[in-house]
């Protein structure tokens, strides 16, 4: 139909691709987003990070400080959700349907 009314191939792909990614780029990029949270999360364990949520995990468990040990995974749980959020609200907004 593009084709028909000499659509250029930029006008293709914002009106017809990328309206028809959105259903499978959105969900994708929600579980990308946790699992970018959780490795990032993990590679600042490393003992030499001086800054950080694992970090603060990890200096939390050497000096035994429980309090610092469960705010550095409440707060990290909480971005967590927090990212997953909005992406979902990206998705209920970009897609006709939304997902409900």
């Amino acid at each position: 139909m593009l084709h028909t009314y000499a659509a250029n191939p930029r006008q293709t792909f914002w009106k017809l691709r990328v309206p028809a990614s959105l259903p499978f780029l959105l969900p994708s990029l929600r579980v990308a987003s946790l699992r970018d949270w959780s490795a990032r999360s993990l590679a600042s364990c490393r003992p030499a990070r001086k800054a950080g949520l694992g970090a603060r995990l990890l200096t939390g468990s050497y000096y035994g400080n429980t309090v610092q040990i469960w705010s550095a995974l409440v707060i990290s749980a909480l971005l967590g959700l927090a990212l997953t959020g909005a992406v979902a609200l990206a998705e209920r907004l970009l897609t006709p349907g939304g997902r409900r």
